[in-house]
């Protein structure tokens, strides 16, 4: 799965106009080139620490362990991509630092 994350100035281009700036644009097809011009579209919420202005192309990649509770067993993988973690107890910023040891 490929999935493009943006949010920001890098946006605006493709953001409806009464789009809300707080929302952060998902884009993501299976077996295409381009999620924007192929894929199918999400707004979600973004947090409130980290980059605000940002867009990122890469695969989806599915963190093992799902919870992102460890460093991940798939550390290579997830190399240069974008870790799909799930909800659970695990504190966001414990799996945020799981995923960027990997």
């Amino acid at each position: 799965l490929k999935v493009t994350l943006h949010h920001g100035a890098a946006d605006k281009r493709y953001a409806p106009p009464d789009a809300h700036e707080s929302l952060a644009r998902i884009e993501f097809c299976a077996y295409c080139e381009d999620p924007h011009t192929e894929g199918s579209l999400a707004r979600g919420l973004t947090a409130l620490q980290g980059a605000r202005d940002y867009k990122i192309t890469s695969k989806l990649v599915y963190a093992l362990p799902n919870d992102a509770s460890t460093k991940p067993m798939n550390a290579d993988e997830l190399t240069g991509n974008v870790a799909l973690v799930h909800r659970s107890a695990t504190p966001l910023v414990q799996k945020i630092l799981h995923a960027q040891e990997a």
